[in-house]
């Protein structure tokens, strides 16, 4: 557990920020939300959403460019409205009885798509998502979640805290600290073997170029 409590406890990695968003990403995503969904604590639904301006608009690409890039998310976007609903047949006194929805501000919702596509994009430039046909029609990609999380978290440069606040404003339980390390040294041995072979795959490169050039002494040590 010391170990653990190290890793949450260290500063962050440096790392690039998340590629800005557009007002036509942003659009397009705003385009796509369905009108009979309740909204948050805020009040604000999609059907308001879908009728904004374009200026406004722009501004909400302004505020979710500087999430991006200052890697802090609203705290007003953390809360949620919790509907407790009864189970039918249950008795009312008892908690098991009901079960609840977390009502979610809209504005937080179009974020987290521009953030999970961002992500997916990283794990496949760095070719860390297997191929897997699950549908007839087309090739699809797929990485168990612990794995992707953490994959994302080490691309992005935010560590554990940041990764379980995150999944907190998704409404989505997040892998025990344990297993976020455990998760992440598999991630670290596999980058540091492939990393090797390529290393390797370079030397045996350089030193038949040396070898062609006749950079080789007498006693048939290469000198690049």
């Amino acid at each position: 557990m010391l170990q653990v409590d190290q890793f949450i406890s260290s500063p962050l990695p440096m790392a690039l920020p998340a590629s800005p968003t557009t007002p036509g990403e942003v659009l397009s995503i705003v385009k796509k939300l369905r009108n009979n969904k309740s909204p948050g604590h805020d009040l604000i639904n999609n059907k308001i959403v879908k009728n904004l301006p374009p200026k406004t608009i722009i501004l909400l690409t302004y505020i979710f460019n500087a999430i991006f890039r200052l890697s802090y998310f609203p705290t007003t976007w953390k809360s949620a409205l919790i509907i407790v609903i009864p189970k039918p047949g249950k008795q009312p006194d008892l908690p098991e009885s009901y079960r609840s929805i977390s009502l979610l501000p809209t504005f937080r919702k179009i974020f987290e798509k521009l953030l999970l596509k961002r992500l997916v994009n990283i794990a496949l430039k760095q070719n860390a998502l297997p191929s897997f046909q699950f549908e007839k029609s087309k090739l699809e990609r797929y990485l168990p979640i612990n794995e992707a999380a953490v994959t994302g978290s080490i691309s992005t440069g935010i560590g554990y805290t940041q990764l379980s606040e995150l999944c907190v404003t998704m409404d989505i339980p997040c892998m025990a600290s344990c297993t976020f390390v455990l998760v992440q040294g598999f991630i670290d041995k596999r980058i540091h073997d492939v990393a090797e072979i390529q290393m390797k795959i370079a030397g045996d490169e350089e030193r038949r170029l040396a070898i062609e050039a006749g950079s080789v002494d007498i006693d048939g040590i290469v000198h690049f």
